[in-house]
């Protein structure tokens, strides 16, 4: 097997490894294993770094393209995820300060 056919072959193997990734991260967010997600990610980006190398055969670069977008359209949809639960749990937070604060009004007995 010649470099390009090695590179070839990498490359493949990290593109499918990625797509089960896609799937792992987005069960993972589901059940709101966060720690998952993250190990998940760092792993998946370390693997796509290993994969697309300046020396990545020219025949597979919109390939390349297309992988790293899904991926950046994927931590999109993360960090849309993540953002809307830290709303919702401020809001939490806040009606619970209010609960614990009319709850103390009431035994003081104001």
């Amino acid at each position: 097997m010649n470099r390009a056919e090695h590179s070839k072959s990498l490359f493949q193997e990290a593109i499918d490894s990625v797509k089960d990734f896609a799937e792992k991260i987005e069960l993972s967010m589901k059940a709101e294993e966060w720690d998952t997600v993250d190990a998940l990610i760092i792993e998946r980006n370390q693997i796509l770094e290993a994969a697309i190398t300046p020396s990545l055969p020219e025949a597979l670069h919109e390939e390349a393209r297309l992988v790293l977008a899904q991926v950046k359209q994927q931590d999109e949809v993360l960090m849309s995820e993540v953002k809307q639960r830290q709303v919702t749990a401020k809001e939490e937070l806040k009606k619970l300060k209010h609960g614990k604060k009319s709850i103390k009004s009431y035994l003081s007995g104001n």
